[in-house]
Order: structure tokens, then sequence, then C-alpha cells
């Protein structure tokens, strides 16, 4: 059974969801007169492609982003902790920008004004993220605001409370439903069961927010099935959220922003993506699944991204590619 959490150690709670406020399409222009304004997708892998390309431009000219209005809210904190870039909020409806469909643009030399900066479609067609706006230089790693509070909630959750052992994150849903679901949280019980023949002493943190129910489910699950295991979910704000997984030997992700960040962050980690395309979601594995992270990461199978398959196969991978990352255990 969990055994780490102390008495006298009560986590911070995340803050109540608010409802969305956006800004008013006035500052928006005022705005765009003096600099870029980019509109950027609502999830936070999405922004993170965009904000991979704009860096070295936002260091030498002022660039705001505003993210484009889709419940639930969730990615203005995690624009708060990108250095260089001013955060604008959520879009009002109607705003109208120009998007931008040509991937050869020279994103430094537009001026001063609105546009819409999406790289989803491109990557979803197989194309490297270098090769996306190929004369911005991709950050594969960036630097991060995060408060030293959030680091050192990170560094006593996992390097005081688990330290010697194996601390490996499951990521196991967000609020996506249907051909996007992927396992149900037995099969992630039954993928943390393997893990454990392999580590007797592992410690697991489930991580994610309040609507990913389904995480909420395996943490439960594991909590009275005897697994030494804490849970993440619902409980931090993203900046202590991604400052656990900065500290994790191992993460475990549905295809989602917690699982791309993890390759930010360069932490060794394994995402499954369903193939096909979705028509609720319209994204294309096939061609995008190894599209976006560190070619690196990818050659040596630090980032590793499968197709949905069973929890043997999955086994099977991390005994051969992911166990090389967890050292000192």
């Amino acid at each position: 059974m969990a055994q780490l959490r102390h008495s006298h150690q009560r986590p911070r709670k995340a803050p109540v969801a608010a409802p969305i406020v956006t800004i008013q399409p006035e500052v928006v222009l005022q705005t765009a007169q003096n600099e870029l304004v980019f509109t950027v997708p609502p999830g936070i892998g999405d922004i993170s492609w965009v904000y991979s390309k704009i860096i070295d431009i936002a260091k030498e000219r002022p660039v705001s982003l505003m993210i484009e209005n889709s419940p639930p809210p969730r990615s203005k904190p995690f624009v708060d902790l990108l250095p260089y870039v001013k955060n604008l909020g959520y879009a009002p409806p109607g705003i109208g920008s120009p998007h931008h469909e040509q991937r050869e643009t020279d994103l430094a030399a537009l001026p001063n004004g609105h546009y819409k900066l999406f790289v989803n479609e491109w990557l979803e067609q197989g194309i490297r993220i270098e090769n996306i706006f190929p004369r911005q230089k991709t950050h594969y790693h960036y630097d991060l605001k995060i408060s030293d509070q959030d680091k050192n909630l990170g560094s006593r959750m996992l390097d005081v409370w688990m330290k010697g052992h194996p601390k490996i994150g499951l990521y196991a849903s967000n609020y996506h439903h249907g051909p996007m679901g992927f396992w149900d949280y037995p099969e992630w019980a039954e993928l943390a069961s393997g893990i454990r023949d392999i580590y007797p002493n592992v410690c697991f943190v489930c991580i994610g927010a309040e609507y990913d129910k389904k995480t909420k489910l395996l943490y439960n699950h594991m909590k009275i099935t005897g697994f030494n295991v804490l849970s993440a979910v619902g409980t931090y704000n993203i900046g202590a959220t991604l400052e656990l997984i900065r500290r994790l030997d191992y993460f475990f992700a549905f295809p989602s922003g917690l699982g791309i960040m993890a390759d930010v962050l360069n932490i060794p980690c394994t995402m499954w993506y369903w193939k096909g395309c979705t028509g609720n979601w319209g994204g294309c594995m096939d061609t995008f699944i190894n599209s976006y992270a560190d070619p690196e990461n990818v050659a040596s199978r630090k980032h590793i991204n499968l197709f949905y398959n069973t929890v043997q196969e999955s086994l099977d991978v991390f005994a051969e590619f992911g166990i090389r990352w967890i050292k000192n255990c």
C-alpha cells in the first residue's frame, strides 16, 4: 500500500475552474498594431509546437499569444509559463484573422498584425516539425517559468517521499472519449503490475486534470489493490504538474499535451495513438505519430510512440527500450 504521503503534508489544490473570460476584440486590434499576435490552438501540446517555432522571434520583438476558445478552458495557465511571449488569454467569439497556410512562410518577416498559427494539419500529414516554417529554428526543449513554490512541491513529492524508488508516471486519459479512449483502467493497472514485476519497489504517480476521470478511477483501483501509488489528479496546477513530470524516471501517457511536454522536458515517455483518422477529432495518426518529437529522442527510443496494442506488447517494448532510462534505482 502507498505509505509515502506524510500526514502533515497537504497537497495544494488547484483553483476551482472559472468561466472562460475572453479578451475584448478592440484590445486584440490595438495590440496587433504594435506587435505580432498569434491565435494558437487550445491544447497544451498544440501551443508547445507553435512556441517551439517562435522562441527566437519572441526574443527579438514583442509577441503575444491568444488561445482559441474551446472547452474545457485549460491552456491559459500553461501560456503563463512560457518565457518571451505575452499571454492575451482566450480569443473572443468571431474574432477574425488570416490563416497563413504556407508552411514555407518566414514568420520573422511578418509585419505586426494578427495571425492564426496552427501546425497540426501539417504534422498530421507526416511533415516533420522542423520542416514547418523551416526558416525558424525548432526548439525541442525549452525553459519554463515554473515558480520556486511549484518546484519545491515536485521535489518534496518525488525526490524526498520517493527517494530510492523508481518513479513512474501514469496519465490514463483526457476528456475525449470514443475511438480515442484506449484502455480502461483495468488494462492500465495490468501495465502497472507488469512494471512492478520488473521493479518491485516502484512508486507510481497518477497524473492528470480534474476532468481526467479514467485516471482517477485508475488511482482508486491501484490504491485499493495494493500498489505503491500517489495521486496528482486534479490536485496541482500545470506548473507543479510539469515539475512532477520533470522528476519522473519514466512516463506512460494517453496521447495528449502532458506526454508531448514530457519530450520537451526530455523525460523518457511512451504514448499510444489510434490508427487512422477520427471524424470527431480529425486527427490522422498514421502519419502524425513521429512528426513532432526531438529526432534524437525518437531514434534512441527515449520518446516512444506506439499504436494502440495489448498490455503485453507494450510491456515487451518497455523491457526492450524503456528500462535503459531508469537508473540508480
